[in-house]
């Protein structure tokens, strides 16, 4: 079950069946115990059959992240920003022309698990919709 406070139009969650089996799905709709989901013909469904979807090496790499270092990044220049990510933890680079190396860091504390999660964080940061491929 996924908390729906969390999750903004165009995230993508798992949609669970009657037999436990989990289909790729993007929120359209959500409501206090309901969620509707794309091509379910507007139909809502509980809750409780919506899952997060993990993280993953892959859909970072799918999505545009590179890998450097031991870390993944996303830049996103328009902004001055950087998304780096090193054991699940968030690190923010603001690219302005300060300080010795010319960015400054910012260190998150939450761990980033879900998709939905990093979609969520990458609109906040940039105003801007992260292209994620599954």
């Amino acid at each position: 079950m996924i908390n729906t406070k969390e999750l903004r139009l165009g995230n993508w969650v798992y949609k669970v069946d009657s037999n436990g089996n989990k289909t790729q799905k993007k929120v359209f709709s959500i409501q206090e115990n309901y969620v509707s989901l794309e091509k379910q013909r507007g139909n809502p469904c509980y809750k409780t059959l919506v899952e997060p979807i993990q993280l993953t090496e892959d859909i970072l790499v799918n999505s545009g992240f590179e890998y450097v270092n031991n870390r993944y990044y996303a830049l996103d220049l328009k902004n001055n920003l950087a998304i780096g990510f090193i054991d699940g933890r968030v690190l923010m680079f603001l690219i302005d022309g300060e300080g010795d190396l010319g960015f400054k860091v910012m260190r998150s504390t939450r761990i980033i698990s879900y998709v939905h999660e990093l979609q969520n964080l990458y609109y906040d940061l940039t105003g801007n919709e992260l292209n994620i491929i599954l």
